[in-house]
This record gives structure tokens, sequence and C-alpha cells, in this order.
């Protein structure tokens, strides 16, 4: 029954092959209709070949610098609320790890003694 329904398959695409080229000879005769078709057709083509440059450089030219993108997109995060918080914890942590280490202990103790000896200096 399958070598039947190949059978068929097969029969119907020599018969739309022959009709095919059939067509195919009556339309490729030489006339000037078809090459005047031609040279529009070349011209149409050119023209939108010229469309699609201008629209591509057009698209270009919109696209902004990284910089700018990138400015953009950090202040549209600082104003976001879990960005906020994120960040306050993030500086509550490095403070912490700062006041624990001697160097960030001994500039503010030099800071604090400055500060007092100003605000001596400006009672007297």
């Amino acid at each position: 029954m399958e070598k039947s329904v190949w059978k068929t398959v097969t029969y119907r695409r020599k018969k739309q092959s022959k009709n095919y080229k059939k067509e195919e000879s009556k339309s490729c005769s030489p006339d000037r209709n078809n090459s005047e078709n031609h040279n529009v057709l070349i011209g149409k083509y050119f023209n939108d070949q010229m469309q699609r440059n201008k629209l591509k450089q057009i698209k270009i030219s919109k696209k902004p610098d990284r910089k700018e993108y990138m400015k953009l997109y950090k202040q549209k995060q600082r104003e976001c609320l879990e960005y906020k918080e994120k960040d306050k914890h993030y500086s509550l942590k490095s403070k912490r790890t700062a006041r624990q280490s001697e160097d960030y202990r001994q500039k503010d103790r030099e800071c604090n003694l400055k500060s007092m000896k100003t605000a001596r200096q400006s009672e007297d």
C-alpha cells in the first residue's frame, strides 16, 4: 500500500515539474517589456539599498555613548529603595571594619585632638 502512495506522490511531482517548465519557457522569451522590467527592478533595488543604508546610519547615530548610558543607569539605580538599603548596609560594614584597624584609630584621635584645640582657641 505504501508503494502505491509513493507512486502517486512521484507522479504528481513529475506532472507539476512538466507544467512548471512550460510556464518558465513562456515567461523567459526575449521581449522589450522583459528588459524594461529588469531595468526597473534594478533601479528599485538600488533605491531600496540607499534607504536601508540611511536607516542604518540613523539607528547608529541614535545609540547613546557608554558613559551617558551608565550615568543614566546609575542615577535610576540610586533612586531605587533596594539599592539605597544595600548601599547603607555596605557603607556601615566598611565603617565597622575601618574602625577596627589601628590606622583609622590613630587618624581619628588626631582629628579629635585638632578639633579640641581649635575649640579651646575659639573660646579664648
